[in-house]
């Protein structure tokens, strides 16, 4: 018995002692958050019971003493109205060129936080939020860059053609489309192409999925459109052209594509897909004996099995003739 009732004397000292230290420390605490507002409140009585005495006294001594406090608090008081009253618009502009300084100084987390702060003061406007996409892509947030196309990019009404092609891309990039996908994506290419009628982009994409779909002749529209045509869609040109028994166009885009890939190979000479890019544009023309050079040029560096594979399926069409 004796001893239980020392362990339960200990156990109330202990819980008293600690009961008494939580309650110094959390005070502890008070008093620091309240810290600030004690200090300006006893600064301005300071100030008050000085200036008083300087007014029934009339001594320097006080009037030097309470006008530091004053200054203080007028000027705190202020830069409070000051901030309270600057326009919205204002610090939202402010922010966007802080935005644009920290991307151009390569901060994407400090210019990511004042794109945020600039959409909650100035409301969510299709820039900011194309800009705010691109920079949750520098970070590669996938998920936050596809929730904001989706709202940059609706496909009953043009926003932003960088926001529409990169929703139409998206689509593309999946293995198989369901017939509504692939009506969202041509959708999306047409919002693309109101805005911009002579965009490369997506002409080239319009076109492939015109010649997925059996519209030959669209096709063929969509990328004779295309001012600058690149390797590639003039090469898709000229085999559409060819199905369509346009010999002419066909002919006068598979030489525009042949140009370019030269080009291209002679800046990568080493690149097999640049040399198979070539041979596979002078098959096409029936330029066999220039193909057949071509892979010979390669046999030094390229795969000794690949160079005669395609050598063999080069004379396999050349014997069909």
């Amino acid at each position: 018995m004796v001893k239980r009732r020392k362990i339960r004397r200990w156990r109330e000292k202990t819980t008293r002692r600690w009961r008494r230290r939580l309650g110094n420390m959390f005070g502890v605490i008070e008093n620091l958050w309240l810290a600030p507002a004690g200090w300006i409140a006893s600064a301005w009585k300071f100030s008050v019971f000085q200036f008083w005495r300087w007014q029934t006294s009339r001594s320097f001594r006080s009037f030097l003493l309470g006008l530091p406090a004053v200054i203080v608090t007028v000027v705190v008081g202020y830069i409070a109205i000051v901030a309270t009253k600057q326009p919205r618009s204002a610090l939202a502009e402010r922010y966007d060129r802080q935005a644009q300084n920290a991307l151009d100084a390569k901060d994407v987390r400090y210019s990511r936080l004042c794109l945020e702060r600039v959409i909650q003061l100035r409301g969510e406007d299709t820039q900011t939020l194309m800009r705010l996409a691109e920079v949750y892509a520098s970070q590669q947030d996938n998920r936050r860059v596809a929730a904001l196309m989706t709202r940059l990019a609706p496909v009953d009404r043009t926003t932003l053609p960088e926001a529409h092609l990169w929703k139409a891309q998206s689509l593309l990039a999946k293995q198989e489309l369901t017939s509504d996908e692939l009506d969202e994506v041509e959708q999306q290419l047409a919002n693309v192409l109101s805005l911009r009628p002579q965009d490369p982009a997506a002409r080239s994409l319009l076109g492939q999925v015109y010649a997925q779909t059996g519209r030959p002749k669209d096709a063929v529209e969509m990328y004779q459109g295309i001012a600058n045509r690149s390797a590639n869609d003039s090469f898709r040109l000229a085999e559409i052209s060819a199905s369509l028994l346009d010999v002419a166009t066909a002919r006068e885009a598979a030489e525009k594509a042949l140009e370019k890939y030269l080009v291209i190979l002679r800046q990568n000479p080493k690149s097999w897909d640049a040399r198979q890019d070539v041979v596979k544009t002078q098959v096409f023309l029936e330029r066999f004996s220039d193909a057949v050079d071509t892979l010979r040029e390669s046999r030094d560096y390229a795969d000794a099995q690949a160079v005669r594979s395609s050598l063999a399926r080069v004379y396999g069409t050349w014997t069909q003739l």
